[in-house]
């Protein structure tokens, strides 16, 4: 599957949900625009998992028929149908190399689309997302872009020019298609929507990633240091305080805001972009599946902020310990979300 067969593919499909008439549960769109870099941490270098990029659209439920997990109860939960299309990249530290680096990460990127649902249980706070994540693993368009990156100095950077990337895991593209869920559950409420400020919130998190591109288990906490006028939606679906559905008197809050803390711990059964393809592998250079380490710590820590129910923007730092044999102890990067709603949900 070419870059422009994914792109064309996204642009029919929103063209079609664009078309249909808004019949689900309330009314709303939202766009947002999610990057991640290592540049976007402290003193961090362009390699390991380097970078991406994700455009995404958010509305009420449009195909209820779709295979994603919900709650049933219309008047007592809400579902948000996501699309979107992107596209992330991993290097070796030495990227001047035009042999394959050994004995480092292998080169690898994925672009995507992916298809899903987040629905929200209003009456506990509990949230269930899952989707389709449809793409190709080992196209050209990464690593061109990271090549241009380069050659213009772009973020201050003075990285070599990477030259490796006909060595990335399955070269001239390889089609992914991953089945992926999270279920969070929360262990003291802590967000009750009348009120303007909770100080603390835990949540249980748990999930799993099935398909050839990862197969993981994880589960881990979330722990919600502030939360002002914030409503157990922000951190999926920010357009959409968690207030709108009661009918909260006065005019809406100017701002929205949580903290958080997210440690989780991951069991990997399988990841292509270290071991190469599930089916009919031709990857180059790969990490042996016994140099894999099966049980992998990931942590995030970040901040949501909501505008006027509008304007949404969030930073995070991310971290994940060692990830195979010999590979970087601990590999951590930064992300930036952008979001707008053209219109307050069901306002």
């Amino acid at each position: 599957m070419s870059k422009f067969s994914l792109i064309r593919s996204f642009l029919l499909l929103f063209m079609l949900f664009c078309l249909c008439e808004i019949k689900g549960q309330g009314k709303g769109f939202q766009v947002l625009v999610t990057t991640e870099n290592d540049f976007l941490a402290i003193s961090n270098k362009d390699e390991n998992y380097t970078g991406s990029i994700k455009i995404e659209a958010q509305f009420p439920e449009l195909i209820k028929w779709l295979p994603f997990f919900k709650y049933k109860k219309p008047e007592e939960s809400l579902t948000i149908q996501r699309f979107g299309i992107g596209g992330l990249a991993y290097t070796p530290q030495n990227l001047a190399a035009t042999e394959p680096v050994i004995d480092d990460r292998p080169y690898a990127s994925l672009m995507f689309i992916n298809i899903g649902n987040t629905s929200y249980n209003l009456i506990n706070g509990a949230v269930l997302q899952s989707e389709f994540v449809i793409g190709a693993i080992g196209t050209s368009l990464p690593g061109n872009a990271q090549a241009y990156i380069h050659e213009h100095n772009w973020f201050g950077s003075t990285r070599d020019v990477p030259m490796g990337w006909d060595n990335q895991i399955g070269y001239h593209g390889s089609f992914i298609l991953n089945y992926n869920a999270r279920i969070e559950y929360p262990v003291f409420a802590g967000l009750n929507a009348e009120q303007k400020c909770n100080w603390l919130q835990l949540r249980l998190r748990g999930g799993a990633e099935v398909g050839n591109y990862t197969n993981n288990i994880k589960g881990g906490v979330k722990l919600n240091i502030l939360n002002l006028n914030s409503g157990i939606m922000q951190d999926y679906s920010p357009g959409v305080p968690g207030t709108f559905l009661k009918k909260v008197k006065g005019p809406s809050p100017t701002i929205r805001m949580n903290v958080f803390v997210t440690p989780e711990i991951r069991v990997v059964a399988y990841n292509a972009t270290l071991e190469g393809l599930l089916f009919s592998d031709h990857s180059v250079y790969k990490i042996p599946h016994s140099d894999v380490n099966r049980l992998v710590f990931d942590i995030s820590a970040g901040a949501n902020v909501l505008i006027k129910d509008r304007f949404f923007v969030k930073y995070a730092m991310y971290g994940r310990s060692q990830e195979y044999s010999g590979g970087k102890n601990f590999h951590y990067w930064g992300g930036i979300s952008l979001g707008y709603s053209p219109a307050r949900w069901n306002q």
